[in-house]
């Protein structure tokens, strides 16, 4: 919950620098955006001879439209996480996610509150899946983008991301809960 918090402050705060910039005639592009964000974690752990390699790979694909004169945004969302843990065992969980996304945008400042109507984690342990579905939950991602052509930009962008899971693949209940809170690297084609 601190987390969320945090996050909604600074956004808070972002939304008021946009919203100043869009009056005073410095608002963003108005028009299509595509903006797909991306992450990749390695790391390495040896211990007496035994090796343990973690890998995550990270997507986010948002698809919306600013609307001319503001910096309000309106699109769709779709997030991806994958994390594989290679030693003794081979353990893998992912997770997908789509919904519908609210925001501002600016030329440089963005905040994207996104809701997931559907999402779905699969986790593997040894030769055992399971899945957990019936997944809702949202987002709210924060960045800042440097404009590198007239209609690219490119930055950094935090993500809070909590999606809560209710039954699994064999029809049983869960109570589970996905929360980070992640940084990654936003390319933003306007059109």
């Amino acid at each position: 919950m601190k987390k969320l918090l945090f996050v909604m402050l600074m956004g808070l705060s972002f939304s008021q620098t946009s919203m100043a910039m869009s009056r005073g005639g410095g608002g963003g592009h108005s028009g299509w955006q595509f903006m797909p964000s991306v992450m990749y974690l390695y790391e390495s752990t040896k211990d007496s001879g035994t090796t343990t390699q973690t890998s995550r790979l990270l997507g986010n694909l948002d698809l919306g439209y600013v609307f001319q004169g503001s910096p309000f945004y309106l699109g769709v969302t779709y997030d991806y996480d994958s994390k594989t843990n290679s030693g003794s065992n081979s353990d893998k969980d992912t997770y997908g996610s789509y919904g519908g996304s609210l925001g501002l945008v600016t030329e440089n400042i963005f905040m994207i509150f996104s809701y997931y109507f559907s999402s779905q984690y699969d986790r593997v342990r040894g030769n055992t899946t399971t899945s957990f579905t019936g997944g809702s939950g949202f987002s709210v991602a924060l960045g800042y983008l440097f404009e590198v052509a007239s209609s690219v930009s490119i930055g950094p962008e935090l993500i809070y991301r909590e999606v809560k899971y209710s039954k699994t693949s064999t029809g049983a209940t869960a109570d589970l809960t996905y929360d980070t809170v992640l940084p990654y690297l936003a390319i933003n084609f306007m059109f």
